[in-house]
């Protein structure tokens, strides 16, 4: 006996997670409610408190040094020159043109971290990508970087890379984005809830009913004495007794 009590102790030490699930689901409400509210409000917090960021492409076409581009060779050496490129188009020199001309007030290195340069046919096209708080100024930064590091590349390489698209404003926001952030609101609002009252379950030892003495003692509730709200309607009565008789006392006197 004494050995099935001791195990089912050891039982109960480990979390009964169907019990904790069943306690959760008991105040689906509030969690609910909780989530919504994380939503909401990592939702407003997005929209009037975070910056949006805007972001402009332009793309060039990089050529090899002979006047056309009719022969393999021709392609190829293009091919190996994109990697050139994409160091030459985010040059200090080059930056520090694009700085001055748009009187940005920053360093190199600030604007070299908004700008990506990206070889996305994997060939001989590269994309050339600003990033800022305004549609327009990433705009122009965009297309003076392709300016300036296309007359640097022409110098080194006697051809000029053909421009395909230059960058427009793009009124379309890339960041942050707002349906991210809503769903990421919900996760921290339903796991700060949940875990809320997983706390609560696990700190809470009162005994509630008999399937908790059972579970906790590991031995069958044989029967219960159910409480009775008549001893203290009594105990209320006799007050009323009591009063009444000391009234009749004191009108005696």
């Amino acid at each position: 006996m004494n050995n099935e009590i001791k195990n089912k102790r050891t039982y109960d030490d480990e979390i009964d997670l169907l019990d904790l699930l069943k306690y959760i689901l008991k105040r689906w409400i509030i969690v609910a409610l909780c989530t919504v509210l994380g939503m909401v409000t990592f939702g407003l917090y997005t929209k009037y408190m975070i910056s949006p960021v805007y972001s402009s492409s332009s793309l060039i076409y990089v050529r090899g040094s002979t006047s056309s581009i009719t022969t393999l060779t021709d392609i190829q050496i293009g091919y190996y020159l994109t990697d050139d490129c994409e160091v030459i188009l985010k040059s200090r020199p080059v930056l520090e043109k694009v700085i001055k001309d748009l009187d940005l007030g920053i360093t190199y290195q600030q604007l070299s971290s908004v700008i990506t340069v990206t070889n996305d046919s994997g060939r001989n096209v590269l994309r050339i990508t600003a990033k800022s708080h305004n549609p327009n100024v990433a705009r122009d930064i965009a297309n003076l970087v392709v300016k300036y590091g296309v007359d640097v590349i022409k110098e080194i390489n006697t051809r000029e890379p053909y421009i395909i698209e230059e960058a427009v404003a793009n009124p379309s926001r890339v960041s942050p984005s707002m349906s991210r952030n809503v769903v990421i609101g919900g996760i921290a609002g339903f796991a700060i809830s949940a875990g809320f009252f997983a706390i609560l379950y696990l700190i809470n030892d009162r005994i509630s009913d008999a399937e908790t003495i059972e579970n906790k003692i590991g031995i069958p509730v044989i029967g219960s004495i159910p409480e009775s709200a008549s001893l203290s309607y009594e105990k209320k009565d006799t007050r009323k007794k009591k009063k009444r008789f000391f009234n009749k006392d004191k009108e005696k006197k």
